[in-house]
């Protein structure tokens, strides 16, 4: 007697396509979810013959100690009783968000969704499974309703999405309930960890999870049925107003930077909106940190503007009307020869497309900020004897990236290109060919904003080797300013 998570797994693998040849990998954490998940498709594989190949990943996070470790060993002894490949690696994130700062939650999925793209293209596998539940759903539907989300973030969480060029992230568990995923677990005799960070009522998801869910569900017993049923409304409402959003915005010309405006003024406000999300998103390559006020400041700009008005907005980038259009500029682009290298002396900043780089000796307070997501500002210490037999004269030399440049990242043992780092730490497609690359006088690279370190020049602490170790500053910098 199959349960009922089988039952809904199998006829979600079977619509997405999953057949006798697919290679899958499993995103195992070692919870009750993940576990039902691959115990659940190693079971659907033995008696209908799909998908071709299972494989299972983790990554341990090492953000909470012993009870990680544990995590990583349930996965590893679970992936050999199944007689699975399984593909595992530690990142410590703690350490990264002392580095770059930034938030907890977003570093660790960062790092994990980087870490199955990898996985995925190593095996030719077309997808990755996560275990995903509609209790996930309801949780996440929440938390965006209070957020105040539009119609894009309240249908949820997507049923797949692309990971990388050639596999997809699939979501086949979100019509599973937590109660079926307890019912296998205990159907078949199948062991989980349990997260203690779960628990926490410092983690607003927790305390959705533990307080308004039960409440939401004792006013209305089938309140998650409803809730994700308008969801999915939602979302094709959203599909279909997309869809004409897309027609006009192709109808509208323009030379892609420039968005022509005629045919968009008299259009709806939702409309005109989803315009120009769609163009921001095709000239950015994304639309990371660009939120419903930047929109609504550029539609203020395209129906009531004037000419030579201006909306600044993240990571360098500046919308000017120019009479009956709107062009779209990064910083690098009001600039002369953007991309000529520059000499880096010590206490001299430099600037170099849209940041400005100091090197210094002065560890004061101005130079021991983290990372900040709202300024873009980075640090690193580095040891730069390495560039110099006399450390005064370690100049470096600020340049854009060339053809072939590749390093050691702090924390492998291998090489790789720094187009691949700048993939992996979505530095945008637009502004790759400008970004600063710190490098010493022989070419080779030391660090770029918001990318490891080269482990050849990486320093621990201010006072490691005395003397030789400098600390590097970035700030993304702007003279442009919102007028809108």
């Amino acid at each position: 007697m199959k349960t009922e998570l089988e039952k809904k797994l199998f006829e979600d693998l079977k619509r997405s396509g999953i057949g006798r040849g697919t290679v899958v990998i499993i995103a195992a954490s070692g919870g009750a979810d993940s576990s039902a998940l691959l115990d659940a498709v190693v079971r659907i594989r033995h008696f209908h013959g799909l998908p071709g190949e299972v494989i299972a990943a983790h990554l341990n996070h090492q953000l909470r100690g012993e009870e990680s470790d544990g995590d990583e060993l349930h996965v590893r002894q679970m992936a050999e009783r199944l007689g699975l490949r399984l593909f595992a690696e530690r990142v410590n994130v703690p350490e990264i968000l002392l580095e770059h700062g930034g938030n907890l939650e977003a570093a660790a999925r960062n790092v994990r969704y980087d870490f199955l793209q990898r996985i995925a293209e190593e095996n030719c596998a077309g997808f990755v499974l996560t275990a995903h539940t509609r209790d996930d759903q309801v949780e996440t539907l929440l938390m965006r309703l209070l957020r105040g989300s539009g119609a894009d973030g309240l249908r949820g969480i997507h049923h797949q999405r692309p990971l990388g060029a050639k596999a997809k992230l699939l979501r086949s568990m979100l019509a599973v309930t937590r109660a079926e995923v307890l019912d296998h677990c205990d159907t078949y005799q199948i062991g989980f960890r349990t997260d203690s960070s779960n628990l926490s009522p410092k983690f607003k998801r927790n305390r959705i999870r533990h307080q308004l869910v039960p409440l939401m569900r004792e006013l209305n017993p089938r309140f998650d049925e409803a809730l994700t049923r308008a969801a999915d409304l939602l979302a094709d409402d959203d599909d279909f107003i997309d869809a004409i959003a897309e027609d006009l915005y192709r109808q509208s010309g323009g030379d892609g930077s420039t968005l022509l405006l005629e045919g968009l003024v008299e259009r709806h406000p939702a409309l005109r909106r989803r315009v120009l999300r769609i163009w921001l998103n095709e000239q950015r390559g994304d639309l990371r940190k660009i939120s419903f006020s930047h929109v609504a400041s550029l539609d203020r700009l395209l129906i009531s503007g004037r000419s030579g008005k201006r909306v600044e907005l993240p990571f360098g980038f500046v919308a000017v009307r120019q009479s009956d259009s709107i062009k779209l500029l990064s910083f690098n682009d009001q600039t002369e020869n953007p991309s000529q290298p520059v000499i880096l002396k010590m206490d001299s900043p430099a600037r170099f497309g849209n940041f400005l780089i100091t090197m210094t000796g002065d560890f004061s307070a101005h130079f021991k900020r983290k990372e900040s997501s709202a300024d873009r500002s980075y640090q690193v210490m580095l040891n730069v004897n390495n560039n110099s037999d006399e450390p005064e004269n370690a100049d470096l030399m600020v340049r854009s990236r060339s053809p072939g440049d590749s390093y050691t990242p702090l924390g492998k043992d291998h090489k790789i290109k720094l187009k691949t780092l700048m993939i992996r730490h979505k530095i945008p497609v637009s502004v790759r060919d400008t970004y600063p690359v710190i490098a010493c006088l022989d070419g080779r690279v030391i660090w770029s904003p918001g990318l490891p370190p080269a482990s050849e020049f990486s320093a621990k602490t201010a006072d490691e080797h005395a003397g030789r170790v400098v600390h590097l500053f970035a700030q993304e910098v702007t003279e442009l300013t919102e007028e809108v």
